[in-house]
């Protein structure tokens, strides 16, 4: 089945039945590698997405429908259903077919899609404007003079609808490579591009060159563009690109909904920081974590204490979301969102998930949140909805692994062991705790080195040699990420490696923009970011704050989870002593993410 653009493209309300036959019949009839984008003619797709949001009395539409569609092993067709009206027009007469408004905006659309993609690194990738008549036979279609190939009722079966195509858009071109098509798809949608800085957040990390275009995959383009209104979950596995859809869904409704106020939070700064990178042409969005906004909310109510050592950050979440309760619709409506996104959502817990819920003005339900169950390693209320809402039917998964290698993966999953709730996201989607097994990773790599050592200053010394080797190998300072769940030794990491900076404080602010320096940092600091090596210390000494034997291995091995699943291309692990790692160096070989 080809791959449509939206999903429901064959039966929207809002499409004209001449187009659902033709969207069904492409997606019944073509493999899986086509792709098939619904665009609109005029402000179309601005106004669509107001009937989506705020229902059909929102604005008025004139446009009209028609596809992109992306052969890998053809090029481009621009594909226009004709009315009824029209190809009986023109087979009365006998004449060339009446272009009119919708024709000419399509072959502008081919025009600069055909100009567009001669930067494509293929010899030749045709554009071809393509007319579809999928009711009306080959021998009434030769009444019609288009000047275009045309597409007949007899095209359109099964086992004839993709060589009819492939010739009507010139014929057979050597497939496109997974480079090549990413181009392509950038051309055809080119909001998909993945921008910014951040590269060490946002990059495909087996790109050959800083010159390939890094883009969404289809599955996220389609979450991004068409997730549709309300509450909504998407939950994946590390590395699966939770953080882009949001993204790229903020900076969507930003650009068509200028007059909205949009929210996108998250727990920690680090990622606070990055995030704002990514959206930082859009006026209209925020960003801030779950704690910067429950203070802000406290500072404008006046409500903020004394400032202590240590603040009960839940209980100023319950307080802030108690005050946003208690004003006036009126005020609510002033002083809330029209969205709000949450990344890292499990970290938030009920507390944080109550405040990001009441920021939404009064009848906006417009509430994105993104999450995995293996990364939770705050304490907090396992399960969350919005009042009288539940994620059955409302969940989108992705269990494919673009981040880290089969070999990372594996690494990660052995750490984690038992220490999550395994089960059917779908089905148990409110719960926090569901962890999503990955499908597959990406791609392989070298495999993760563990070393034993003798000590703790041992292990800073192994340390300090892997970074050393790393650079002398060409390893930027700002791709190497040491971790560890030991103050003391991060401490002896700093003393012996040179360009090092830990995150903490105001450096929490500036980790995603680094460059030059080797970033060192607790096991979660660093969550929702990535790095091309990641070197994990004291991995058999992690502190964490229960004092349940029971719980304490479940939250290390979760953090170690998290530690390894930052790492794109290397993972190194130094420990010492008695704990995690002898495990599982004693366990049997995993079998391979892939199989």
């Amino acid at each position: 089945m080809a791959f449509l653009q939206p999903e429901n493209l064959a039966s929207r309300s809002d499409v004209p039945e001449r187009l659902h036959v033709v969207a069904r019949h492409l997606r019944d009839h073509l493999p899986d590698e086509v792709t098939v984008w619904l665009e609109r003619t005029g402000d179309g797709e601005a106004a669509a997405l107001r009937r989506e949001f705020d229902g059909p009395h929102s604005s008025e539409d004139d446009s009209d429908c028609f596809l992109v569609v992306l052969d890998p092993e053809a090029g481009i067709a621009v594909v226009q259903a004709l009315s009824r009206r029209q190809i009986k027009a023109s087979r009365r007469r006998r004449s060339r077919l009446e272009a009119g408004a919708a024709h000419r905006l399509v072959s502008e659309r081919v025009t600069h899609l055909g100009g567009s993609v001669a930067d494509v690194p293929v010899e030749s990738l045709p554009v071809t404007h393509v007319l579809a008549l999928p009711e009306t036979s080959r021998e009434h279609t030769a009444d019609i003079d288009s000047g275009l190939p045309m597409l007949s009722r007899d095209d359109f079966e099964p086992d004839a609808l993709r060589p009819a195509l492939q010739r009507a858009i010139g014929g057979r071109i050597l497939p496109l490579g997974r480079a090549e098509q990413a181009r392509t798809r950038a051309v055809v949608k080119p909001e998909i591009v993945i921008i910014g800085k951040t590269t060490a957040m946002f990059r495909e990390p087996d790109a050959a060159s800083e010159e390939v275009i890094r883009t969404l995959d289809r599955e996220q383009e389609r979450t991004a563009r068409h997730l549709g209104p309300g509450y909504r979950v998407i939950r994946g596995v590390a590395g699966s690109g939770k953080t882009l859809v949001l993204t790229h869904r903020a900076r969507h409704i930003a650009r068509h909904f200028s007059d909205w106020r949009i929210l996108l939070m998250c727990f920690n700064r680090p990622l606070a920081s990055a995030l704002r990178a990514q959206v930082a042409e859009c006026r209209n969005v925020t960003v801030r974590t779950i704690d910067q906004q429950a203070h802000r909310v406290l500072e404008q109510a006046e409500l903020v204490g004394e400032a202590k050592a240590k603040p009960d950050f839940e209980q100023r979440r319950r307080d802030a979301a108690d005050y946003v309760r208690d004003l006036t619709e009126a005020e609510r409506r002033a002083w809330g969102y029209d969205m709000v996104l949450v990344d890292e959502a499990q970290d938030l817990g009920a507390d944080g998930l109550d405040l990001a819920w009441v920021l939404l003005k009064p009848g906006r339900d417009h509430f994105v949140i993104a999450l995995d169950g293996a990364q939770r390693i705050y304490r907090g209320n396992r399960r969350w909805n919005p009042p009288g809402t539940t994620a059955q039917g409302r969940t989108k998964v992705f269990d494919v692994n673009y981040r880290n290698t089969d070999e990372v993966l594996e690494e990660a999953l052995l750490a984690l062991g038992d220490a999550v709730q395994r089960g059917d996201a779908r089905d148990l989607g409110d719960d926090l705790d569901v962890f999503v097994m990955p499908r597959q990773a990406a791609r392989r790599g070298p495999l993760p080195v563990r070393l034993a050592c003798g000590s703790m200053l041992a292990e800073a010394d192994a340390i300090a040699e892997q970074v050393a080797r790393l650079r002398d190998g060409g390893a930027a300072p700002e791709h190497i990420a040491v971790l560890s769940g030991w103050q003391d030794l991060r401490k002896e990491v700093l003393r012996r490696v040179p360009d090092t900076v830990e995150v903490k404080g105001k450096q929490r602010d500036k980790v995603a923009d680094a460059v030059g320096i080797v970033t060192v940092a607790t096991l979660q600091m660093l969550k929702g970011l990535e790095y091309r090596h990641v070197v994990i210390g004291g991995a058999n000494h992690i502190w964490v704050e229960s004092d349940e034997p029971a719980e304490q291995d479940r939250l290390r091995r979760r953090l170690l989870y998290v530690a390894m699943t930052r790492a794109s291309e290397t993972l190194t692990v130094t420990y010492s002593g008695q704990g995690i790692m002898d495990v599982i160096s004693n366990l049997p070989e995993m079998p391979s993410a892939r199989s």
